[in-house]
C-alpha cells in the first residue's frame, strides 16, 4: 500500500507541530480532532488504521467517555502521549492499558513517535479485523474457536492478542457459559507456550479431600494406595498454560496452597514433605470395617480394666463368650464381658438377654445360675466412639508403614508420629473401658434389666460389685442365716433337712436372693456351722447307711457327695461321734465332775439336752443332737486309744491302747489321763513299798504306783517310766529276769535292781539362767508338739527357743541295719545330716 494512503487521527486540542512535521515527513495524512466525538466522526468518514492520543495537554481527561468511544474503534491502533505521573491516574491508566499499542511520556522525540505510529499501523493492518474493515468485507472477525464482529468481541480479540505475548497471570471473568475456557485456549495458542500443553481445571468439580493431590500430585507412599509418584495437573501444564476455572469454589485450605504456588512458582507434591495429618486422614478412610471390628475385639480382650479383680473376688470370668452355652449353667457366679453385638442403652439388647435366658438355645433356659450371671456390655454410642478410636490408631499405624519406605523423613516427623501413635493407643484403650458402662443382670423380680454404671479408668468389676442395684454380695453369710428363721427364707414350713447343694445353689438360682460372689464361701459357711455344732451334716451311702458329722469337719469325700444334707439337731441322730469331742473341757457341760460314766454321755446325747452357748453379746440354749449307743461306745473307745480319755473299769485301766471287748460298759469310769511319771519316781527312795533288798519286779512297781495314785494306773504310764529308767541306766534286769519290754501279763517275770554303776541321767547343756523341759514322747505326742509350735513361739516371744530331739530305735537288742537305713532316709528329709548310728 502507498504511503500516501496512510491516514491517522491525532486527538489533541493543541497538536504538537514538531510531531505533525515528523509524521508528514513519514508520509502520514493527519486528521486532527479536538474531541472524542470528532475523532469518531473522522474515523467513520475515512478508513484509517492508526491514531495518536495526546493526554498531556490536560484537556482530554475531562472527556473520558468521548475519548473512550473513539479509542474503542476496532480498526484503529492507538499511541498515547502522557505527562509525567499522569499514567498513575486509574482512569487514564485503564485507557492506555486497554486501548493503546504503546505510550510516550513528554517531552517526546517526534521521530520515535512517528516510528511507533508506523508500527501500530502495521500491526493493525495485519489483523483480520482491520483487513475486513479496510476491504469492507462482511466476514466476522475470529480468534481461535471464537468468531464475532461486534465491538465487544473485537475488543476481546485485541485483549487476547495483547496479553498473549506476556507470561503474567491473566484473570478472565464472566458468567458461566460465556467462553472463559475458549478465551484461555485462544491466549495459549497466540503465546510462545503454544507448543506445550494447555490444561484446564474445573476447581468446582474436584472433591475437597482430593484437591491437593489432583492439583499438585503426590509422592509414592503419601497415602494409602499411593503406590507410585504421580504429577498433578498443575505440573502437567509446565511450560504451557494452566486455566483454573471456577477458582472461587476452592476450599480455603486449597486456595492457600494455590496462592503459595502462584507466588513462589514451585510445585510441592503431596507427600514430598510428609503431611502427617493429611496422610492419617487418607489412611483412616481406607481402613476396612472388618479390620476395625477385628482389632476392637482384640483390644477388648486385652483391656485388663474390664476384668481386673473379678477372679480374686470369687467370680468365674467369661471374656467375649461366643454363645450363651460358653457361660456354664453350673450354679457359680459368672462375670461375662460381651462383645459389641450386645451393645445396650436404656434396655438390655436381645443379644444380652440371650446370655441370661438361654444355655444352648431358647428351648434350654438357664436354671442353675440365672441370678448369678452379671454381664458387662458397651453402650451403643460408646462402642461407636471406640470404633473410631480404633480406626484412628490403625490410620497412624498405616502412616508409620508408609514412612518406612521413604528416606527423606526427619527426626521431628518421626517423633510427632510416635507421639500420635501413643496418644491414639491411650485414647483407644480408655474409650473401650469407658464404653463398657452398662451392666445387665436379673433384678429381684427375675426380669433382665440394664443398669448404667458410672465408669472411669478404674477396674470395672469393683464398680459393679459396689453398685447396690446389682445386689452383688462379696461377704460370706453366717451359718444361722442359712437355717430356718434366717433372713433368706430358704426352708419351707416343717422342713427338718435340706440338701447342701440346694442351699448353696439357691443364691445362684433364685432372683430374690443376693448374688453371692463366692459359691464355695457358702459351702464353707455350712461346714463351719457343722464344726460349731449348729446342725448336723449327714451323707447317705448307696447301701442306705448314714455318715454323720457334728462339731467336726466332713472329709472331702463327704463334702463332694451330692447326698450331703443339713439336718436340724432336733431331727438328727448321730451315727458317728468324733472321739476328740469326749476329751475333758471340749463339750460344754459334759464333764461336770472329774469322772464321768457312759450313762452321763448317753444322757448328754439323748436329744433332749440343752447347753447354754455364748453368741457374742448374748447366750442361747442350744439342743445337743441325739447319738446312737454304738456311736457313743465307739467314740469312747477311740478317745481312750488316742490318749484323750482314761478308762477304769474295776481293776482294768486303759489308756493309749484298744479297750478290751465288753469293758466300755455302764460300770466304767472315764477320767482325764493321769500324769506321766519320771524314771526317778520308780527308784527305792521314791517308791519304797515296791523294793526289797534293792530288788523289785515290774509288777510290784506298777502296783505301788497305782496304790499311791489311788486308782489302777494304765500300763502305758508305768511302761514309759520303766523304759526311761532302763535307757538311762538307773535300773537293770537281774540275771534271772525275763526280757524287756513286755506287756502287763509278763510284768511279774521282769526282775530289776538298782544299777550297780549308779549312772545318773544325762543332762542337756544349759546356758546360765535358761530353762529346759525334757520328756519321752509317744508318736502322737510328737504330732501334738508340731501342732503347737506356733503357740510355743508366741509364749517364748523375745526369748531364744531351742528344740533338741533324740530318736531312739530298738529295745536294747541289735537293730538290723536295713531298719536304720530306712530311718536315716526319713531323718535326712527333715534335716540334712541327721542320722542314727
Amino acid at each position: 500500500m502507498a504511503t500516501s494512503t496512510r491516514r491517522l487521527i491525532y486527538l489533541s486540542q493543541h497538536a504538537d507541530a514538531s510531531v505533525l512535521a515528523a509524521l508528514s515527513e513519514r508520509g502520514w495524512t493527519v486528521d486532527v480532532a479536538e474531541s472524542g466525538r470528532n475523532a469518531v466522526r473522522a474515523a467513520r468518514s475515512t478508513p484509517m488504521a492508526a491514531g495518536l492520543l495526546d493526554l498531556a495537554d490536560g484537556s482530554q481527561p475531562h472527556d473520558i467517555a468521548g475519548v473512550e468511544s473513539a479509542l474503542a474503534r476496532p480498526s484503529v491502533c492507538w499511541i498515547a502521549i502522557v505527562a509525567p505521573g499522569q499514567i498513575e491516574e486509574p482512569s487514564l491508566r485503564r485507557l492506555v492499558r486497554d486501548y493503546c499499542f504503546d505510550y510516550f511520556t513528554i517531552p517526546v522525540d517526534p521521530a520515535r513517535v512517528a516510528s511507533a505510529v508506523g508500527h501500530a499501523w502495521g500491526m493493525a493492518f495485519l489483523t483480520d479485523a482491520v483487513t475486513g474493515s479496510l476491504s469492507n468485507s462482511a466476514t466476522p472477525a475470529s480468534e481461535g474457536e471464537m468468531v464475532g464482529s461486534c465491538e465487544a468481541m473485537i475488543a476481546l480479540f485485541r485483549s487476547i492478542r495483547k496479553v498473549a505475548t506476556t507470561d503474567a497471570p491473566v484473570f478472565i471473568s464472566g458468567e458461566s457459559g460465556t467462553g472463559k475456557e475458549l478465551t484461555a485456549v485462544a491466549i495459549h495458542e497466540r503465546s510462545r507456550r503454544r507448543e506445550k500443553p494447555c490444561v484446564a481445571i474445573n476447581c468446582g468439580a474436584i472433591p475437597p479431600h482430593l484437591m491437593q493431590s489432583e492439583l499438585f500430585g503426590y509422592e509414592k507412599g503419601a497415602f494409602t494406595g499411593a503406590s507410585q509418584r504421580k504429577i498433578g495437573r498443575v505440573e502437567a501444564a509446565n511450560g504451557g498454560t494452566l486455566f483454573l476455572d471456577e477458582i472461587g469454589d476452592l476450599p480455603l485450605e486449597s486456595q492457600a496452597s494455590l496462592l503459595r504456588f502462584l507466588q513462589e512458582q514451585k510445585v510441592e507434591r503431596l507427600g514430598s514433605k510428609p503431611n502427617l495429618k493429611q496422610m492419617h486422614h487418607d489412611a483412616r478412610q481406607n481402613v476396612s470395617a472388618s479390620l476395625v471390628d477385628e482389632v476392637l475385639e482384640k483390644e477388648i480382650r486385652g483391656a485388663s480394666k474390664l476384668t481386673e479383680g473379678a477372679r480374686g473376688a470369687g467370680a468365674k470370668v467369661n471374656l467375649l463368650p461366643a454363645r450363651p452355652a460358653d457361660i456354664e449353667d453350673d450354679g457359680e457366679f459368672h462375670y461375662a464381658v460381651l462383645g459389641p453385638k450386645a451393645a445396650s442403652n436404656g434396655k438390655p439388647s436381645a443379644e444380652a438377654r440371650r446370655f441370661i435366658d438361654e444355655t444352648t438355645g431358647p428351648d434350654k433356659p438357664r436354671a442353675q445360675n440365672r441370678n448369678a450371671v452379671v454381664l458387662a456390655v458397651p453402650s451403643g454410642d460408646g462402642i461407636e466412639v471406640a470404633r473410631e478410636k480404633v480406626r484412628d490408631l490403625l490410620g497412624w499405624e498405616k502412616v508409620r508403614e508408609m514412612l518406612k519406605e521413604r528416606t527423606d523423613i526427619d527426626t521431628a516427623a518421626t517423633t510427632r508420629l510416635e507421639g500420635n501413635l501413643r496418644a491414639a493407643r491411650g485414647e483407644m484403650v480408655s474409650q473401650i473401658v469407658m464404653a463398657y458402662c452398662i451392666a445387665v443382670t436379673v433384678n429381684d423380680s427375675n426380669d433382665v434389666a440394664a443398669y448404667r454404671i458410672n465408669v472411669d479408668n478404674d477396674p470395672l468389676f469393683a464398680k459393679m460389685a459396689a453398685d447396690k442395684r446389682l445386689r452383688i454380695e462379696s461377704t460370706a453369710v453366717n451359718a444361722e442365716a442359712l437355717l430356718p428363721g434366717g433372713p433368706f427364707d430358704l426352708w419351707a414350713a416343717g422342713d427338718k433337712a435340706r440338701f447342701v447343694k440346694d442351699l448353696v445353689g439357691a443364691f445362684a438360682a433364685t432372683a430374690r436372693l443376693p448374688k453371692m460372689l463366692n459359691r464355695s464361701a457358702i459351702l464353707e459357711t455350712l461346714l463351719q456351722g457343722c464344726e460349731a455344732g449348729d446342725f448336723v451334716l449327714r451323707v447317705t451311702r448307696a447301701d442306705k447307711s448314714v455318715r454323720t458329722f457334728w462339731k467336726s469337719r466332713p472329709d472331702d469325700t463327704a463334702t463332694q457327695d451330692s447326698s450331703l444334707e443339713v439336718a436340724l439337731s432336733d431331727a438328727a441322730a448321730l451315727m458317728e461321734l468324733d472321739a476328740a469331742l469326749l476329751a475333758p473341757g471340749i463339750l460344754n457341760g459334759l464333764w461336770k465332775t472329774d469322772a464321768i460314766t457312759l450313762a452321763d454321755i448317753s444322757e448328754y446325747f439323748s436329744g433332749k439336752h440343752f447347753v447354754e452357748v455364748d453368741k457374742g453379746g448374748y447366750t442361747e440354749n442350744v439342743l445337743i443332737p441325739a447319738a446312737e449307743p454304738l456311736a457313743i461306745a465307739a467314740a469312747v473307745a477311740g478317745a481312750v486309744k488316742s490318749n484323750r480319755v482314761w478308762l477304769v473299769n474295776g481293776t482294768i485301766s486303759v489308756l493309749g491302747e484298744d479297750v478290751p471287748a465288753g469293758f466300755v460298759s455302764e460300770s466304767a469310769q472315764l477320767l482325764a489321763p493321769p500324769p506321766t511319771f519320771s524314771s526317778v519316781d520308780l527308784l527305792q527312795d521314791q517308791l519304797p513299798a515296791a523294793w526289797s533288798g534293792g530288788q523289785s519286779t515290774v509288777h510290784l512297781i506298777h502296783g505301788a504306783l497305782s496304790a499311791n495314785f489311788g486308782k489302777p494306773l494304765p500300763w502305758a504310764r508305768t511302761f514309759q517310766a520303766l523304759d526311761e529308767a532302763f535307757r538311762l541306766g538307773l535300773i537293770e534286769r537281774t540275771l534271772d529276769s525275763a526280757s524287756w519290754p513286755c506287756d502287763m501279763g509278763g510284768a511279774s517275770a521282769i526282775k530289776i535292781r538298782v544299777s550297780k554303776n549308779g549312772v545318773k541321767p544325762p543332762s542337756l547343756p544349759k546356758l546360765n539362767g535358761s530353762k529346759a523341759a525334757s520328756a519321752d514322747l509317744q508318736t502322737h505326742e510328737v504330732q501334738d508338739l508340731a501342732d503347737n509350735i506356733d503357740a510355743l513361739r508366741e509364749a517364748t516371744a523375745g526369748q531364744a527357743l531351742r528344740i533338741r530331739v533324740t530318736v531312739e530305735i530298738g529295745d536294747g537288742s541289735q537293730v538290723e541295719q536295713s531298719v536304720i537305713d530306712k530311718v536315716n532316709v526319713v531323718l535326712a528329709q527333715i534335716k540334712v545330716g541327721w542320722m542314727a548310728e
